[in-house]
């Protein structure tokens, strides 16, 4: 199987801070994006979500922004301290879910996104 991290997305990722809340079955819980492109995003969160999940997110964008979207954990990784090439804990996830409007407002935002 294809290391989902590796394999080169529609659009170009862009650096991207924003919070987001997403809902699970436990309840809502809270991360911040790294980067993002029109199809999908990296969150940090500690610990992720299962691979291959599917859930409901808020994303508050720019400009106070609230982008509304379904998406599927399509890879992830745990945080490790143990040496200097410090890994962040975070999923790698796809939208199944977005409107058009909000597709066009990511791919505008190209490398202006903080």
């Amino acid at each position: 199987m294809e290391d989902a991290r590796k394999v080169p997305r529609g659009a170009p990722r862009f650096d991207a801070h924003w919070p987001v809340s997403i809902e699970t079955r436990s309840g809502n819980r809270q991360g911040v994006t790294g980067n993002a492109s029109p199809s999908g995003l990296f969150i940090c969160l500690d610990p992720p979500l299962e691979l291959g999940q599917i859930f409901a997110m808020t994303i508050l964008g720019p400009k106070s922004r609230e982008i509304k979207v379904k998406a599927r954990v399509v890879w992830s990784v745990s945080g490790t301290k143990e040496s200097e090439a410090q890994t962040v804990s975070g999923m790698g996830i796809m939208f199944t879910e977005i409107s058009q409007e909000d597709r066009i407002f990511l791919r505008a935002l190209g490398g202006t996104a903080d």
